[in-house]
């Protein structure tokens, strides 16, 4: 039994094949994927599709997901005449973020389905606070940690009923000195590694050399860039072994 974790596929299912097929996922073992499967590529609803429907992966959602989220939201309320100025901020966030492909392909599919997919995205957890394995706790999120929630897992309806925006944990950059969540060890995707080192091709970055004693580890190595440079790398939390493609 072993757990991944992975992030930032953005739409590349070929990518995302390949790794499945370098990790040899078993049944009893357990994908966290840190969000960004959609958008920049050209597969991302059938990324969403064989996630959400596969008994051993756990997708979180990234900024991406809750761009479309918000997207369709705001094309049900400018039909009723609603929040305008949000609604229309909303639209344009997402067309602006490379969302041609995704927004293809969910017109595809028939209504019913979409507003399936809208509830699966709807219900994403934002957060794992306490991931255990092998006696060591992790704190898996897209971007960022928010100290306001202490409980295992953390949803949308969390900050809707303290009216707070979940902004932070979708968005936001972490930086080296920034503080951590106490007693975890922070692992994340959204930000490219090269922010961090200049590795060529991009690495699994962590503050401390040693993945098996790092505090605060990131894992997008640039795979939606699609380059010589890019890949998309998987990590194992049981051993830290790191697998890219």
């Amino acid at each position: 039994m072993a757990t991944y974790v992975m992030s930032d596929i953005h739409g590349l299912q070929g990518r995302f094949t390949a790794m499945l097929d370098r990790i040899h996922l078993q049944e009893e073992d357990t994908l966290f994927i840190l969000g960004d499967v959609i958008d920049r590529g050209s597969d991302g609803i059938a990324l969403l599709k064989q996630i959400l429907h596969h008994p051993q992966m756990i997708l979180l959602m990234g900024n991406h997901e809750f761009m479309m989220l918000e997207y369709y939201e705001a094309l049900a309320k400018l039909r009723y005449g609603r929040d305008l100025f949000h609604s229309m901020e909303c639209i344009y966030r997402w067309d602006r973020n490379h969302n041609d492909a995704t927004k293809r392909d969910f017109a595809k599919l028939p209504r019913g389905e979409q507003r399936a997919l809208l509830d699966h995205l709807r219900e994403l957890p934002l957060a794992y606070c306490d991931v255990q394995v092998k006696g060591r706790h992790f704190y898996l999120v897209h971007a960022n940690w928010d100290s306001t929630f202490q409980k295992e897992v953390i949803y949308l309806k969390d900050f809707a009923k303290v009216k707070r925006d979940p902004s932070s944990l979708l968005w936001d950059r972490i930086g080296e000195q920034d503080p951590l969540p106490p007693q975890r060890t922070l692992i994340f995707g959204h930000t490219i590694t090269f922010f961090y080192h200049s590795q060529q091709p991009y690495q699994i970055w962590s503050n401390d050399c040693a993945l098996s004693e790092a505090k605060m580890i990131a894992i997008d190595c640039g795979c939606a860039a699609n380059n010589e440079h890019s890949r998309l790398a998987c990590l194992r939390l049981d051993d830290m072994e790191v697998f890219y493609v």
